[in-house]
């Protein structure tokens, strides 16, 4: 018996009702228990292999699933790289707006920011294009979470996007 089916056996997984071949933890303190005992260079390669593999796995259908791809591709950044990060964070954060999840998606445009090496806060203009328009989603998904008490941060992001957009 393989380790899938000793694990299915077990019931530590079981099998997604809406998808034929993917799993996942029947509980999440068999998952928490099982991540708890890896290393942090295991996790972070596991993190990599689950990526890369979810990736081929969507085909062309990636971009349906940036949320979960940019999570893994984050927590394995150190070994892959940022590039992945970088691709489907915008389009998560994009994504998470135009569903308006307005708590995801400044979550998505902050850690490219952050990836790009772009200070979340303070006045400078951004350097290109691609930061002016991260920013600019920052700044509307800021806008869309209607919660007053960011909107000098809102104002300041929408701001340094367009002053950048008018300068490149």
């Amino acid at each position: 018996m393989g380790v899938l089916e000793e694990a299915l056996a077990g019931r530590a997984i079981e099998e997604k009702s809406d998808t034929v071949g993917h799993y996942q933890f029947a509980h999440a303190l068999i998952q928490g228990t099982l991540t708890s005992e890896l290393s942090l260079t295991q996790r972070v390669r596991l993190h990599a292999r689950i990526a890369e593999t979810l990736e081929t796995g969507y085909g062309l259908e990636a971009e349906a699933h940036a949320a979960e791809l940019v999570y893994h591709f984050a927590q394995a950044q150190t070994v892959n790289g940022a590039e992945k990060v970088v691709q489907y964070s915008i389009l998560a954060g994009e994504k998470a707006v135009n569903v308006q999840a307005y708590d995801e998606a400044p979550v998505h445009f902050q850690m490219r920011l952050t990836v790009k090496g772009i200070a979340l806060t303070g006045s400078e203009q951004a350097e290109d294009e691609e930061a002016a328009m991260l920013l600019a989603g920052l700044g509307h998904s800021q806008l869309g979470t209607h919660d007053r008490s960011n909107s000098r941060q809102m104002a300041v992001s929408l701001t340094r996007a367009f002053d950048s957009h008018l300068s490149i």
